[in-house]
């Protein structure tokens, strides 16, 4: 900057005169810039001769050439690098270079003329040493040498420069126009004019405008270095552009800055605005087509030669623009042809009337040029026109007018005339035109439009409405000629089309009846084979409501069908008063969950019916859908599951029992019991699962026990009462020898829980190893029977004999029996001579004494096994009560035991003292004795 101080690190020419200089220099810029200018125009013609943006371009390019001299005068180095830089710079540009090298040489000495007399005068001479002086004039001839040298290099060059490049576009020129004549595609001439007219005038931005048809406004067709909204197809009116005014003059117009104010300018893609433009018109025989325009972001001056060379391309540009147009005319017309043969087959191959008029209207409205393509049918017997479908129109526009009519009377003129004198008629402006009064055709915001009558057979059958809605246009002769060639092939279509909808819509109806028929046929035999169906079905609709109702379903829920019908499905399932329609307040509702698309299923459900009674039931559900797939019915079926419910109860309990019956079976003895002096076995048969029967035996030291009783009765209570008093017997023998005392504790302890009608026998027997006296109790039970080694058979007899349990005190006796080796004591319960033949005949006393006399002398196994064996046979399989048999068998003593002290007993598993015996393992039993059998 000018009147500066140098910088650090920068070396000053120094001396107080040539600072003070430079500052006053700094202080009169502007004014002297201003004086300057005023000296070129008196001096200098070609300066004269400059347009006013050029002598501002100059006037900018001096005041920061003067600022670039006074740094110079102030410090050095650096400082003449920037002025000789910047001097070649304002030599290099374009307003220079309309100035000739001898007037920008004196230019220099005048400026450094008015320097001398304005400025150095102020600089007081007493004040300032001869040796400053030499030094201020050293750089006032640095300074010009500088500059003088600078533009004259620049100068040359450039002039140089602007030789070859001019060689080079004219001879551009006779190439391009070659070029632009030989292709035929319309975007690519556009492109091509574009990128030669940017290089002509060196600018970074442009674009080509064509006029519409009619004159209208411009629409952008190419652009280079613009950003949007300023891209193809943008519509400009031509008063707000600079192209307007080249159109007026019929030459290229420039302007900058202030000049372009008020216009409409692009936006550069770099950013920034647009400060300088060339505009150049495109014409063909003196009627506009179109125009250049040439944009930069900087102010610039365009010479006369950019000019010239840009008004002698655009005559080319329009021949290749017109040649293209021709050629995209014929190209549109061969495609009208192969359009009007594709809307004949694509109409012929449309399924459907409506999809072969959209086919017709959208290939007629891309064959005209048009934006929409309306369509009524006109039915001369109540003059009415029906509107159709509309290319162009909204769909919800096109659903709410299709099959409207409108009185032919009522209609525009302009339509009244083409149905009734089958003209084709074209409106440039709706809005202007008289023909058009009674807003037919402006409710369809059409702004021209072309009305074209279709024709069967000779008369009027319809007419097509053609039009625009963003500007108005003109339909041309060899516009209306093809739209009439192809509404004649519309027309065809459009009545073929028509017959086919006539011809489907009868066989829909026939088929329609078929179906109808075979569906009332279906339903009778569907309804017949759900009338006739054992589970209860129901048919539900979507409003909760019964729709059918068969017998089945009204003898499981007790409702009469006429009673049923039409019900809510709650009142009947659930019983429920008042439900609310089409809804449902159950949250678990199967039928519910059915509507909802949701898999349904009712396991079991307790459901009263009318008459109070009650029965399990059990549903499954299935949906009936529509053809949209919505669901329309739900189908109930219904099944009676109470016998079932009862069958699972039975399950169960039988389950039970089987435990139970484990249970019961694991507490009696397993296995025979044997050692040297005697021999166990067992068999006990129940009537049910469990019963009230069981038996026990254990040697305890020199003592044998065994026990046979039997709980009132049969089934689980008597199981869980024998089984209470096996335990309390074996509970008190543990520590007691005497058998009386035995019992009494034993019915102390069963006493509290006593029943009014359940009581227990039992017999109890204790065998002394050593003696063989069999002393017993006997309460209640039936008689033991001791069968002699002879044969003799002997019943043991109780004279007091109270039943355990029953009462608080009990009246019983001990009884006493010596048994002799070879004896066997056998115990029984009441089961066995109660057990009935068919004819109702007990088995009985004699029967059982007569087998013990017979089978007296088997082994104990045989002996049991066959007594089972005849009482089965006595019985057969209606046993009604259970039986146990017990036999012990005292062994033969062999020689030289008798009186012998010590040994073992082997019983039940256990080893325990024993009188004279040596250890014998248990015998586990014959054959079918073990578990409940013989023990």
């Amino acid at each position: 900057m000018a009147g500066a101080r140098p910088a650090e690190g920068e070396r000053s020419r120094g001396g107080p005169m040539l600072n003070d200089f430079a500052g006053k220099l700094s202080l009169r810029l502007a004014g002297l810039v201003g004086e300057i200018q005023e000296t070129f125009e008196r001096n200098i013609p070609t300066y004269a001769a400059l347009s006013a943006e050029a002598r501002a371009d100059v006037r900018r390019q001096l005041t920061e050439l003067i600022r670039r001299t006074t740094g110079f005068l102030v410090r050095k180095d650096a400082a003449r690098d920037e002025l000789y830089a910047y001097a070649r710079r304002v030599g290099r540009s374009r307003v220079m270079q309309n100035i000739p090298l001898g007037d920008l040489v004196r230019a220099v000495f005048l400026v450094e003329a008015i320097i001398w007399d304005r400025v150095l005068p102020a600089v007081k001479e007493g004040e300032v040493a001869a040796g400053e002086w030499i030094d201020f004039l050293k750089a006032s001839g640095e300074v010009n040498a500088e500059i003088l040298a600078a533009l004259s290099a620049s100068y040359l060059e450039t002039k140089d420069e602007m030789v070859s490049r001019q060689l080079r576009e004219l001879h551009g020129l006779l190439e391009v126009g070659r070029t632009i004549t030989s292709t035929m595609d319309l975007e690519a001439v556009l492109n091509q004019i574009l990128e030669v007219a940017a290089g002509i005038v060196q600018s970074p931005m442009g674009a080509v405008y064509l006029l519409e048809e009619g004159g209208g406004e411009l629409v952008l067709v190419a652009q280079m270095g613009l950003a949007p909204p300023w891209t193809k197809g943008r519509r400009v009116d031509p008063q707000r552009t600079l192209l307007g005014r080249a159109f007026r003059t019929g030459a290229p117009v420039s302007g900058a800055d202030d000049r372009l104010r008020g216009l409409s300018l692009p936006v550069p893609t770099r950013g920034g605005r647009v400060r300088s433009a060339l505009s150049c018109p495109i014409l063909k025989d003196h009627t506009p087509l179109g125009g250049l325009e040439l944009y930069d972001a900087e102010p610039r001056s365009y010479d006369r030669l950019d000019m010239a060379l840009l008004a002698a391309f655009a005559p080319q540009a329009g021949v290749a623009i017109q040649n293209a147009r021709l050629f995209e005319l014929e190209r549109r017309r061969a495609r009208e042809m192969e359009m009007m043969k594709e809307l004949a087959e694509e109409a012929a191959a449309a399924v459907s009337f409506d999809q072969a008029v959209g086919v017709v209207l959208r290939k007629v409205a891309e064959v005209a040029g048009v934006e929409r393509c309306i369509l009524f049918l006109y039915h001369p017997e109540e003059e009415e026109l029906e509107f159709v479908r509309g290319h162009g129109l909204t769909t919800p526009l096109n659903r709410r007018l299709k099959g409207s009519r409108l009185p032919l009377s009522q209609a525009d003129l302009v339509t009244r005339r083409a149905v009734r004198r089958g003209e084709m008629l074209a409106v440039a402006d709706v809005g202007s035109d008289p023909r058009v009064e009674r807003g037919h055709l402006t409710s369809f915001r059409l702004r021209s439009c072309l009305i074209v009558p279709l024709f069967r057979e000779g008369a009027v059958s319809g007419v097509m409405v053609l039009g625009n809605v963003r500007s108005p246009r003109s339909f041309e002769p060899e516009e209306m000629e093809t739209v009439r060639v192809l509404s004649a092939q519309a027309a065809v279509a459009i009545s073929q089309a028509g017959l086919r909808q006539r011809i489907q819509e009868r066989e829909r109806r026939l088929q329609e009846l078929e179906a109808n028929e075979r569906i009332y046929r279906e339903r009778e035999r569907s309804e017949a084979i759900v009338s006739a169906n054992p589970e209860a079905i129901m048919v539900v609709d979507r409003a909760r409501n019964i729709v059918l109702f068969n017998p089945a379903a009204g003898e499981l829920f007790g409702w009469r069908q006429e009673e049923a019908l039409g019900r809510h499905i709650h009142e009947v399932l659930y019983r429920e008063e008042n439900p609310e329609p089409g809804a449902c307040s159950m949250l678990d509702c199967p039928v519910e969950a059915a509507f909802r698309g949701e898999r349904a299923v009712l396991p079991e459900m307790e459901y009263e019916r009318r008459d109070g009674g009650k029965v399990w039931i059990s549903g499954s559900f299935s949906v009936i859908r529509n053809q949209k797939r919505q669901i329309e019915n739900v189908i109930c079926v219904f099944r009676d599951i109470t016998e079932q419910k009862r069958m699972h109860r039975l399950a169960l309990m039988d389950k039970e029992l089987d435990i139970a019956a484990s249970i019961q079976s694991a507490l009696l003895p397993q296995g025979s019991l044997e050692n040297e002096a005697v021999k166990v076995v067992a068999h006990m048969e129940q009537a049910r699962i469990v019963g009230g029967d069981w038996y026990d035996y254990w040697v305890d030291g020199d003592r044998l026990v065994v026990v046979v009783g039997d709980a009132a009765g049969s089934g689980i209570p008597a199981a869980m009462l024998a089984t209470l008093a096996m335990s309390a017997v074996r509970a008190e023998a543990v520590d007691r020898r005497d058998p009386l005392e035995v019992m009494r504790k034993a019915n102390k302890a069963l006493y509290p829980h006593r029943l009014e009608d359940r009581f227990i026998t039992i017999l109890y027997g204790e065998l002394d190893l050593r003696t063989l006296r069999f002393r017993y109790v006997n309460a209640g039970h039936n008689d033991p029977y001791l069968i002699r080694r002879g044969g003799e058979v002997v019943t043991l007899p109780s004279e007091r004999r109270t039943i355990l349990g029953a009462f608080e005190s009990m009246d019983l006796q001990v009884e006493e029996v010596d048994l002799e080796p070879g004896d066997r004591v056998f115990l029984y319960t009441d089961g066995v001579v109660d057990c009935r033949d068919s004819r109702r005949r007990p088995f009985g006393e004699k029967r059982l004494r007569r087998f013990l006399k017979e089978a007296g002398s088997r082994s104990a196994e045989a002996f049991l096994n066959e007594l089972v064996e005849v009482l089965r046979r006595f019985c057969g399989a209606a046993m009604e009560d259970d039986f146990t048999l017990l036999l012990c068998d005292v062994k033969e003593r062999k020689p030289g035991t008798e009186g012998e002290k010590g040994g073992h007993l082997i019983a039940s598993g256990m080893s325990v003292p024993g009188p004279g015996w040596g250890p014998v393992a248990g015998d586990a039993g014959g054959p079918g004795f073990g578990g409940q059998g013989m023990a």
